[in-house]
């Protein structure tokens, strides 16, 4: 699918031809501009009409972004530059451009992915970057579960063996009975305080392996605010879901 690239921004556009079109004009769709032109016009009229309207073009992916609600859908429709993505309970646009070394980078309300122009055709472009934007979301995972462990650890007096990353469609953690936790990452994507609830509720049942009365008072003595993000999760954990 053609595109130009306008400084970081990757403007991805589709042409459509039309008998009843008598000038070009330019649409903005769900994930991409949609240029329209008559048959007589070339491909490089077409181009450069695009390239007139870059401007244009930037910001009405930026005005696309900050007009798309938190929680309206989780995942977009495609992963192209322009789209909106959730981070800690945020929208992130997406943008994308080329380089050297496939890379990802969060910068202010941000998220860059860098494809390498040496490895990547442009049938590929947006598994490409679905790939790289979920190899992200799972090491920034990592991350904060490991940051919730050396905090909550040594308070608890209680370490587990270990940790994994799950994706599951119904739980958000666990705890094995070899005292390995497992936290769905797609917790990432919650507000802050969200998934550091749930690494605390399962270091909990290290101590009490059932929702008792008191593995509810050890829940509430380390982490008092529980209760609204119990809440949160119960009212907006649907939205949460995992990727095809």
């Amino acid at each position: 699918m053609p595109f130009i690239q306008v400084n970081d921004n990757t403007l991805i556009f589709r042409l459509r031809r039309s008998r009843r079109a008598k000038r070009l004009h330019m649409l903005v769709r769900q994930h991409l501009f949609e240029v329209v032109a008559p048959h007589r016009v070339s491909n490089a009229q077409v181009l450069a009409f695009v390239w007139q309207h870059r401007s244009w073009m930037v910001k009405q992916w930026r005005r696309k972004g900050r007009h798309t609600s938190t929680l309206q859908s989780v995942w977009p429709e495609n992963f192209f530059a322009g789209e909106t993505i959730l981070y800690r309970g945020e929208r992130l646009m997406l943008n994308v451009k080329y380089g050297a070394q496939s890379s990802v980078q969060l910068q202010a309300q941000r998220l860059t992915v860098t494809l390498s122009w040496q490895s990547i055709s442009a049938h590929q472009i947006a598994a490409s970057i679905k790939a790289q934007v979920i190899a992200w979301y799972q090491q920034e995972a990592k991350q904060l579960i490991q940051a919730s462990l050396e905090e909550y650890c040594p308070r608890l007096g209680r370490h587990p063996r270990g940790f994994s990353l799950k994706q599951q469609k119904t739980r958000w953690g666990s705890c094995g009975i070899q005292e390995n936790i497992h936290i769905n990452w797609l917790l990432v994507l919650a507000p802050p305080g969200v998934l550091e609830y749930v690494v605390v509720h399962e270091l909990c049942h290290l101590f009490h392996r059932n929702h008792g009365k008191r593995f509810w008072a050890k829940v509430a003595q380390f982490y008092p605010q529980y209760e609204q993000h119990e809440a949160w999760l119960r009212n907006h954990g649907q939205y949460l879901q995992p990727l095809n």
